[in-house]
């Protein structure tokens, strides 16, 4: 059974596990879209926070077409997530599943969409944490 987060640790630091991911998405025409630094926001409010917690918001335009074409209840799943941790030291990516996702909706072609950007994100984190 998947569960509904993908998690692999990184053999980098959190800024180059980032850069690494960013590379790795460009060479199949994915791009973050957006970069949000949840960890800054905490400490520039006057908290102790001692985690790092970076959440990347990625796109491919190709893929946002195809998956929208499958009805609008999926734009609630765009952009792809994938965020970047670190505690202790320790760098991890992570990811909601698309399968996990779209697989409550029980509509065939969805599942297909699912498990193909959920293939090609797996295979980025998994490279990037390299």
């Amino acid at each position: 059974m998947k569960h509904f987060e993908y998690v692999v640790p990184s053999n980098k630091g959190f800024e180059q596990t980032i850069e690494a991911i960013d590379a790795e998405l460009k060479k199949i025409a994915f791009k973050i879209v957006a970069r949000i630094d949840i960890h800054n926001n905490i400490l520039n409010k006057g908290y102790d926070f001692k985690k790092k917690v970076s959440v990347l918001e990625v796109c491919n335009a190709g893929e946002a077409y195809e998956i929208l074409s499958l009805g609008n209840e999926v734009s609630i799943f765009l952009p792809c997530k994938i965020t970047v941790t670190e505690e202790d030291g320790i760098v991890n990516i992570r990811m909601p599943r698309p399968t996990f996702l779209l697989n409550q909706y029980e509509k065939e072609e969805w599942n297909k969409t699912a498990d193909h950007v959920e293939s090609l994100m797996i295979n980025v984190m998994d490279e990037a944490a390299k």
